[in-house]
């Protein structure tokens, strides 16, 4: 993902489906922490919070994510 990043650019994520509660029924869900495993030896999370313009169906099983590319990546 870093790749497609232009310098200094910037990487807007809706993470959806998350878990509730440590709820990790299958299939794909996932935690905010499984998104900075991924994310955070390439990007500096800049924003995050709970999509504001969730439906209620939805609401508090995603959120927003900005990230911001870093001039150099670290290893895991």
């Amino acid at each position: 993902m870093a790749r497609l990043i232009s310098k200094n650019g910037y990487l807007l994520t809706l993470m959806f489906p998350l878990t509730k509660y440590g709820d990790r029924t299958p299939p794909n869900v996932s935690a905010v922490e499984d998104y900075h495993k991924v994310l955070d030896p390439y990007f500096d999370k800049v924003y995050q919070d709970d999509n504001p313009v969730s439906t209620a169906n939805r609401k508090g099983y995603e959120a927003i994510g900005l990230w911001k590319l870093k001039s150099t990546p670290t290893s895991n």
